[in-house]
């Protein structure tokens, strides 16, 4: 998705929220100053796997012992 097509989500988001748009934009950039680029090399040894990317859910538990048990 282009910024074009997303920036009326955006706007929606931050009116949502109560964001201020330039703080947000402000914390970006902070955030891209304090990042580096992650070696996909580190990856390379997953290429053609099938992987399953989960978060911090309160079910995370159940989910990843019955997906273990595949």
């Amino acid at each position: 998705m282009n910024f074009t097509e997303f920036e009326p989500l955006y706007e929606t988001i931050l009116t949502d929220f109560g964001f201020d748009r330039a703080a947000d934009e402000r914390v970006r950039d902070v955030a891209a100053d304090l990042s580096t680029p992650f070696p996909l090399s580190r990856l390379s040894h997953w290429e053609g796997a099938t992987v399953a990317v989960a978060g911090a859910a309160p079910c995370l538990d159940d989910d990843a012992d019955r997906s273990l048990a595949r």
